[in-house]
C-alpha cells in the first residue's frame, strides 16, 4: 500500500510540475525564463519560437534529454545566458557550437569529463565548469577567445600546469575561480593578465610563490583557507602593488598579520568568521576606504573598536551577522551589507550518480593532440649564436593517462633535423626571452644562461618555416597561444656558393611543404573521426543517464 501511495504521489508530483510550464502565449515575447527544478524531461516544442529569449535557467532538471534540449535551444537567435547546473548531463553536446549569441554558460555539477571538439569561436565571456570531472582543457577550448571569466573549481585538472599554460594564452581572461582546491599549480603565475583570483575554501597548506608574478591582480578571495599562512601570501603580493581588495578569514582566526601594511594600495578588506581581539600597530598605515566583517566576533570589543575607529570615519565599517554589543550602535554605523555575495555552490552531489561513477561510458577513440617539442641548442659567440633544430615528438592524449604514449609527429620537419643554423637577427636578447617563453619552464632570468630550449606548440598551424624571397635565409615561426617567436636564420653549409644554397632551399622547402600538406589533410580526417566518436559517445551517455535516473527513483522509492 505504501509503495502504491508513493508511486501515486510521485506521479502527481511529476504531472503537477509538467503542468507548471506556461503556455506559449505567456512566454513568446519573454526575455528570461526560470524553469529550474521542474522535473522536465524535455522542453516544449514551442520554445524554438521564443525568438526574443536571452536567458534561460534549467538547473536541477535531472531527467532532461540533453541532445534534444540543446538542439531546441540552438534555434534561439538571441540566447545569451544558459544556466543548466546539476542536471547530470555528463557531456556537452557538440551542437553547442551553434549557439551564436551565447555569452554566459554555466554547467556546474554535471559530471562532465570532456569538452566538445569545437566551440567554433563562440562569444562566451563567462564559463562555469565547476564541480565536474574535467582533467584537460582540450584543443576545442582554444576557440573561446572572448573568455573573460572561468570557474574551474573542483575539477581534476585544477592542479595541471599545462591547463594554466592554456589559460595564459587567452587575451581577455581577467577572472579565475578555483574554489575548494586541494592544491594550486605553479603554472598559475603564467596568467599575467589576471585581475581577479578566487581560491576561497582551499585546503592547501602552501601557495606557490609564482603567484607573485600576477602583476595585474586587483582582487584576491581566499576566505576559508584555514591552513595557509596569510602573511606569506601578503609577502608574495606586496611587490605587485596592484591589489585593492582582499577577502580573507576563517574560524578561529584571531590575528591580522603585521605585514598587511605592505599592501599599500589596498582599499577594501573583507574579513570572514574571525575572532579578533587586537589589531596590529601597522594597521593604521593602510589607507582603507571600507572594512567588511562577516560572522565575526570580538572578545575584547572596547579595545578593538577603539583601535579600529581611531582617526577613521565611522561609515567605512560594515557588519553582517557579527557579535556586537548594542551599545556600540551609537558609536559606529553598522551599514547594511550591500556586497553582492559570491555564488554559493551546492556541495551536495547526487549520491546515486557518485555511486555509479565507474559505470559511466568512456570514449574509445584516442584523440591525437599536436603538442610537439622542438629542441634548440644554442652556442653563444660574441653577439650571435647558432643552434640545431631537432624535431621531437607529440603525444597521444588518453582519457585515463593524460600524457599517454609518445607518437611520432610532424615528419615534414625531419628534413631539418640535425642541420645547424646561424642566427642573423639583431635583437638576440629579446628573441631569447621569447624563446624561453615558449619553453616548458618560464624563468626569464635564466634565459641567457640556458643552452638548450625545448620549445613546444599545440597546433600544426603554429609551426612554419619559409624562405625569404630576396635573400638566402629562412624565417622560422613558432606560436603557442598568443606567444610567437619569429627569427631569421641561415643554414650553416660547408659550401657557401649562392646557387647551391638556393638549390638547397628549394629541395628542403618543397619537401617540407609536401609533408605539411599531407599532415593538414590527415589532421582534418582525425578531427572528423573525433567528432563522430564524440557524437557516438553522446548517445552512450544519454542511455546511461536514462538508466541512472530510473535507478535513482527506484532507490528513492525504497
Amino acid at each position: 500500500m505504501k509503495q502504491f501511495l508513493f508511486g501515486f504521489l510521485l506521479f502527481v508530483f511529476a504531472f503537477s510540475q509538467a503542468q507548471s510550464v506556461p503556455d506559449f502565449a505567456s512566454v513568446k515575447d519573454a526575455h528570461e525564463l526560470n524553469w529550474e527544478r521542474m522535473n522536465l524531461d524535455s522542453l516544449p516544442h514551442y520554445i524554438t519560437q521564443c525568438t526574443q529569449l536571452k536567458k534561460i535557467n534549467l538547473s536541477g532538471n535531472r531527467k532532461i534529454k540533453v541532445n534534444d534540449t540543446f538542439q531546441k535551444l540552438s534555434k534561439l537567435p538571441k540566447l545569451e545566458i544558459l544556466i543548466i547546473d546539476y542536471c547530470n548531463l555528463f557531456f556537452l553536446p557538440s551542437v553547442i557550437s551553434d549557439f551564436k549569441a551565447l555569452k554566459i554558460l554555466s554547467v556546474e555539477g554535471n559530471g562532465i569529463s570532456w569538452l566538445p571538439p569545437s566551440f567554433k569561436n563562440l562569444p562566451i565571456e563567462e564559463l562555469n565548469l565547476s564541480k565536474n570531472n574535467i582533467d584537460s582543457l582540450n584543443i576545442g577550448f582554444y576557440s573561446l577567445l572572448k573568455l573573460k571569466e572561468l570557474n574551474f573549481s573542483q575539477n581534476k585538472g585544477v592542479v595541471r600546469d599545462y591547463n594554466m599554460e592554456i589559460l595564459a594564452s587567452f587575451p581577455l581572461l581577467k577572472s579565475l575561480i578555483l574554489q575548494d582546491s586541494k592544491e594550486l599549480p605553479k603554472g598559475i603565475g603564467k596568467l599575467k593578465l589576471l585581475e581577479k583570483l578566487d581560491i576561497s575554501g582551499g585546503i592547501f597548506k602552501q601557495v606557490p610563490s609564482e603567484i607573485s608574478q600576477l602583476t595585474k591582480l586587483k582582487i584576491l578571495k581566499m576566505q576559508g583557507c584555514a591552513q595557509v599562512d596569510l602573511s606569506v601570501i601578503i609577502e608574495f603580493l606586496a611587490a605587485t602593488k596592484t591589489l585593492i581588495e582582499l577577502y580573507c578569514g576563517y574560524p578561529k582566526m584571531s590575528v591580522i598579520p603585521f605585514n598587511i601594511s605592505k599592501l599599500r594600495n589596498l582599499k577594501k578588506l573583507y574579513l570572514y568568521d574571525c575572532s579578533l581581539s587586537r589589531l596590529p600597530i601597522s594597521f593604521k598605515e593602510l589607507a582603507l576606504s571600507d572594512i567588511y566583517f562577516f560572522r565575526c566576533s570580538f572578545p575584547q570589543e572596547t579595545e578593538f573598536f577603539k583601535e579600529l575607529g581611531n582617526g577613521k570615519p565611522e561609515k567605512y565599517l560594515h557588519f553582517q551577522n557579527c557579535e556586537i554589543q548594542p551599545s556600540y550602535s551609537k558609536t559606529f554605523i553598522f551599514a547594511k551589507d550591500t556586497i553582492e555575495q559570491s555564488f554559493q555552490y551546492d556541495n551536495q552531489f547526487n549520491k546515486v550518480a557518485l555511486d555509479h561513477q565507474l559505470e559511466i561510458p568512456q570514449m574509445s577513440y584516442q584523440l591525437l593532440t599536436s603538442k610537439v617539442y622542438l629542441k634548440v641548442k644554442k652556442q653563444v659567440s660574441k653577439n650571435k649564436f647558432s643552434f640545431t633544430l631537432e624535431p621531437q615528438y607529440g603525444y597521444t592524449e588518453k582519457y585515463l593517462d593524460v600524457f599517454g604514449d609518445k607518437v611520432k609527429a610532424y615528419p615534414e620537419l625531419k628534413v631539418y633535423k640535425g642541420i645547424k643554423w646561424d642566427y642573423t637577427g639583431n635583437e638576440m636578447d629579446i628573441d631569447l626571452l621569447k624563446m624561453y617563453a615558449l619553453s616548458e619552464k618560464n624563468d626569464a632570468d635564466k634565459a641567457k644562461k640556458k643552452v638548450t630550449f625545448d620549445i613546444y606548440v599545440l597546433n600544426l598551424q603554429d609551426i612554419f618555416i619559409y624562405p625569404e624571397k630576396e635573400e638566402d635565409t629562412y624565417v622560422m615561426a613558432y606560436s603557442r597561444g598568443f606567444d610567437t617567436l619569429r627569427i631569421k636564420v641561415l643554414p650553416s653549409l660547408s659550401l657557401i656558393d649562392a646557387k647551391k644554397i638556393q638549390k638547397w632551399h628549394k629541395s628542403k622547402y618543397e619537401s617540407y611543404l609536401n609533408e605539411r600538406a599531407k599532415r593538414q589533410e590527415k589532421w582534418v580526417v582525425l578531427d572528423k573521426k573525433y567528432l563522430l566518436a564524440y557524437e557516438k559517445h553522446e548517445d552512450e551517455l544519454e542511455k546511461f543517464r536514462t538508466k541512472l535516473n530510473a535507478h535513482f527513483y527506484n532507490e528513492f522509492k525504497k
